[in-house]
């Protein structure tokens, strides 16, 4: 999903290597020769990231339905997406 927002805004995207997913917790990669990390709080916590100054905004989003997604470049804290499920057409 977040692939596709991107193409559909025209971005360009790095190739990215070395992907690996953790099972509930997020998915990994070196993109552009930097380590990239998207998930849960707790599994980007657990890798050493901090994420506590985007957690009341992470918490806000989730309770209108949509999954946060904390974002870190080299260990560092990076950015906060959301995603959330399309409503099903009746």
């Amino acid at each position: 999903a977040v692939v596709e927002a991107a193409h559909a805004r025209e971005l360009v995207l790095p190739a990215a290597t070395e992907f690996r997913a953790a099972v509930g917790g997020g998915v990994e990669a070196s993109v552009a020769g930097r380590r990239v990390r998207v998930g849960t709080a707790a599994w980007l916590e657990v890798g050493g990231t901090a994420v506590g100054p985007l957690t009341a905004d992470a918490e806000r989003r989730a309770a209108l339905g949509q999954t946060p997604l904390f974002v870190a470049v080299d260990g560092t804290l990076a950015g906060l997406l959301t995603v959330m499920d399309r409503p099903e057409e009746q």
